[in-house]
């Protein structure tokens, strides 16, 4: 299994720059890399973590590292795109939904074998794409499947702490004040309407996916409780999805960034790979 960081050391494929068209005529970021030859490929859409809009810095951190890079060796295109900066909203669910058009449309993709994969944030994306489009698979890496039991109550808090517009205003620039920026940016959006927190929980919409789902995640990552009770929940309707645990690791672990990647890393990527061969190479 260690061998397989063998394949890792070194950027593979060449990347080019696209602006990607979506459902409003905005144009998001996008970055492009495929294997030697012609095609078709199967296909990977990749969306990062964080919030959106870093443009073409974020596509490309996204579309390097040693997560494409195996992709790319194993004989798969990558378009990393970037999307608008609205934590949880429709619109960058859109750009998201455009960049994966965007990739079935190119000559060298073959587009019945497209898959998604998305760290942090991203990886609730992909989820939320799940439940609109049916990609080959959906890799959810430590995604929020399941937004009102991660958010409302903390997003209440910060409802009975800040009053005034002016202090909303304040705390927002300065990326949460003293709270989280995901919570206070929902409770601004949403107040305690508790169904609209519902409404963009995957773990709420189980009938509308039909693609088989893997979430990833560390064993110290908190994301786990609600990633284990969404597979366990898509099971149990006999939809097919995988919960995989690596024990002691933290939130992002997955994408191998450190310059000696522990073990649980590499087992990971052979979960990813495995996952992705199987339903989608």
């Amino acid at each position: 299994m260690r061998a397989i960081l063998l394949l890792l050391t070194a950027a593979l494929g060449w990347a080019e720059e696209v602006y990607v068209k979506t459902v409003d005529g905005v144009f998001v970021p996008a970055v492009y890399r495929k294997p030697q030859g012609n095609g078709p490929f199967p296909a990977v859409l990749m969306l990062h973590g964080g919030v959106g809009g870093g443009g073409f810095p974020a596509a490309k951190n996204f579309a390097s590292g040693r997560v494409p890079d195996a992709l790319i060796q194993r004989g798969y295109a990558v378009l990393s795109s970037d999307y608008r900066r609205y934590h949880f909203g429709e619109d960058e669910t859109q750009d998201a939904i455009a960049a994966y058009r965007h990739l079935e449309s190119l000559p060298f993709v073959d587009k019945k074998r497209i898959a998604v994969l998305g760290s942090s944030h991203g990886g609730y994306l992909v989820l939320l794409m799940a439940t609109r489009i049916r990609p080959a698979a959906v890799l959810s890496l430590a995604g929020s499947a399941d937004i009102e039991a991660t958010f409302y109550d903390l997003a209440q808090k910060a409802r009975r702490k800040i009053t005034s517009y002016d202090q909303w205003r304040a705390a927002l620039l300065e990326g949460g004040g003293p709270f989280n920026e995901v919570p206070l940016e929902l409770a601004w959006r949403f107040g305690d309407r508790r169904e609209l927190f519902r409404d963009i929980s995957p773990i709420h919409h189980l009938d509308k996916f039909s693609s088989p789902v893997l979430f990833l995640v560390g064993g110290k990552d908190n994301l786990r409780f609600t990633g284990k009770a969404f597979v366990d929940a898509m099971q149990a309707k006999g939809k097919p999805a995988l919960y995989s645990e690596h024990e002691g690791m933290p939130h992002g672990f997955y994408m191998g960034r450190e310059e000696n990647p522990p073990k649980q890393f590499v087992d990971a990527l052979q979960v990813m790979l495995e996952f992705l061969d199987k339903h989608v190479k």
